[in-house]
This record gives C-alpha cells, sequence and structure tokens, in this order.
C-alpha cells in the first residue's frame, strides 16, 4: 500500500519517487547522506555492511544485483538509507510540528492526524504490560509507553534494522540504526526512552529474552516436505488481471517463481504448499488451488495482508 502511494505522489509530482523525496525532504532538511537507491548508497564515502547471525558467527548480507528493482529500487517502502546526523533532522520535523529552521515542509494539522490513531490494533500477547492502548496512525505506530504518549515505528531490509520514537509531549525522539536484524533496535529504543523520561529502570533484555523464550512452532526442514505430486504439476504460466504474470518453472529438480524482475527459487512445506527461499520473499507461500478433478488451475499468494490471497488463475494453452 505504500509504494503504492508513493507511485501516486510520483504521478501528481510529474517526477520520481526518489527525486520528489531529494528535493521535497532531504535537500530542505539538509539531509546530506540520504538517499534511495542501492547506487546513491553504495557510491555514498562510507557506507555500512549487514550481517546475519547464525550461533556466534556472522556473515556478511550479499547486496542485492541491480535488476531486483521490485524489492531493492527506490519506492515508498523501506527504500530510504540515512545517517543518524540526518535522522536527528527528520526527528526534529516530527517535534516542531511540521517545521525545522523556519520551513514549514508539513503543516501542523497534518503532521498531528500523522501522529493520531486512525485504526485500532489488537494487543500482542508478547508485548509488555507497560506497553497499552496500541493502535496504527498514518505511516506511525502508537500507543502509551509506561503512561506517555509515544509514536514509533520500526524497519528491517536486507539485513538493517532500525526503530524510530517520538514522545510529542515530552518534546523527545530517538532513531536506532543497527547492521544487523535483531530485536537490539527496539531494546536500545525503550532503554533510551526510560533515560529521556526519567523513568525507574526496566530490565528490558530480561523481558525480551522471557519474550522470545516463549515456545514457536518450526517450520518443517526444507527438502524433507512432499508436496504431494511431481514438480512438473505445478509448472505453468498464473495470470491476475491486476498482478500481471506469475510463472513457476523446473530446472534441476527444483521449482522457481518468476514475477515481474524475480526468479525466486521454492521449497515445499505442506500439500501443494511452497515458500519461497529468498529471507525477502518468505512472508509471500504460495498455495495450489486444485479443481474438482484435483487439477492445479490456481495458485494464491498473501501479498496484501489486509484483503484475502491474490489469486492467480492458470493460463491454458490456445
Amino acid at each position: 500500500m505504500y509504494i503504492t502511494a508513493g507511485v501516486v505522489v510520483s504521478r501528481v509530482a510529474g517526477v520520481s519517487w526518489e527525486n520528489f523525496l531529494q528535493e521535497m525532504i532531504f535537500k530542505p532538511l539538509n539531509m546530506k547522506n540520504s538517499g534511495c537507491t542501492l547506487a546513491e548508497y553504495l557510491n555514498s564515502a562510507e557506507f555500512s555492511f549487514a550481517y546475519t547471525k547464525t550461533g556466534d558467527k556472522l556473515e556478511r548480507v550479499p547486496f542485492p544485483s541491480p535488476e531486483k528493482r521490485i524489492m531493492y529500487g527506490g519506492r515508498a517502502s523501506g527504500s530510504v538509507h540515512s545517517t543518524a546526523e540526518d535522522m536527528a533532522q527528520w526527528l526534529r520535523l516530527q517535534l516542531n510540528l511540521g517545521t525545522v529552521d523556519g520551513q514549514q515542509l508539513i503543516s501542523p494539522q497534518r503532521l498531528r492526524e500523522m501522529h493520531t490513531p486512525q485504526i485500532v490494533r489488537p494487543p500482542n500477547p508478547q508485548e509488555a504490560p507497560e506497553i497499552e492502548h496500541p493502535s496504527y496512525g498514518l505511516g506511525w505506530m502508537i500507543d502509551a509507553y509506561r503512561g506517555h504518549y509515544r509514536v514509533h515505528h520500526s524497519g528491517s531490509t536486507m539485513g538493517f534494522a532500525s526503530f524510530v520514537v517520538v514522545f510529542p509531549r515530552e518534546n523527545l525522539a530517538a532513531a536506532v540504526l543497527t547492521n544487523l536484524n535483531s530485536p537490539v533496535p527496539t531494546l536500545v529504543g525503550n532503554y533510551v526512552s526510560d533515560l529521556g523520561l526519567g523513568l525507574p529502570p526496566i530490565d528490558w533484555q530480561k523481558k525480551l529474552a522471557a519474550s522470545a523464550a516463549a515456545p514457536v512452532s518450526k517450520p518443517p526442514r526444507p527438502g524433507v516436505v512432499d508436496p504431494g505430486r511431481p514438480r512438473s504439476d505445478y509448472t505453468g504460466e498464473f495470470e491476475h488481471p491486476a498482478y500481471g504474470v506469475l510463472k513457476i518453472v523446473e530446472e534441476h529438480g527444483e521449482l522457481f517463481m518468476l514475477f515481474r524482475d524475480e526468479k525466486i527459487g521454492l521449497e515445499p512445506f505442506g500439500r501443494d504448499l511452497f515458500r519461497p527461499k529468498e529471507a525477502a520473499w518468505r512472508r509471500f507461500p504460495l498455495h495450489f488451488v486444485a479443481n474438482r478433478q484435483d487439477e492445479l488451475e490456481a495458485v494464491a499468494v498473501p501479498f496484501e495482508p489486509a484483503v484475502k490471497d491474490i489469486v492467480f488463475v492458470r493460463v491454458k494453452n490456445k
């Protein structure tokens, strides 16, 4: 939905999303080391590598190839890279009701609307009791943090993770940026919040460890699940009127999904169920749908959590 909003902004403004952000946000805020594309990031004077941790071993996360623009091109969802200094400017904008250094970039009314609950969010059983009344604003999570009105959001992409928190009434804000996808940004953000608000300290690491220790059902190991049919039964072209064509091909006994400019390996995890191997796509499992004759006629993918699965119908040979 945010990617769609960015496309609308681009069409109305007549420029690309990344150029719009540069001219309307980054330049006025003097955010000199922020951008929207991987090429900009890799061409900057200093940039960080991201890492993944397996046991005690850290491994560098490879940057995606340039052609993977759907997931990693300039877009209004998770494409911005920035620095601590630049993020401080962004936070000043949030605290000063849309004004920084005398420039009004967003009206106070609009910024207050963004920081106001719009959607009630059911509480997460794993959330600490110190966090109450969760809701969603316009691009922001909103709740009561230890009795203080809080606006915040986390994010992760390509192995990087972040947490941004704003307390509008206390004129307090912080941004935590890390190059390891872990709960650390939220953990550090909570410690910083407690210090800034002058609250008695809480052992957030202990609380986090207790939450993480809760039993979680593990998915079957890749390669040991039988999908129930020969791999060739799943191959073919499937089409949706809005999302276009999704193609399934078999290479050396393995299935691959071809969608837009992406080629993603698939692994079975149940009857007629496949999970993308690439980390960024794993939340989009494929469910192949059979008709009464037990012939596969469609594949359903949960591309958008706010609606039912997107159903691609098999394209029959003419």
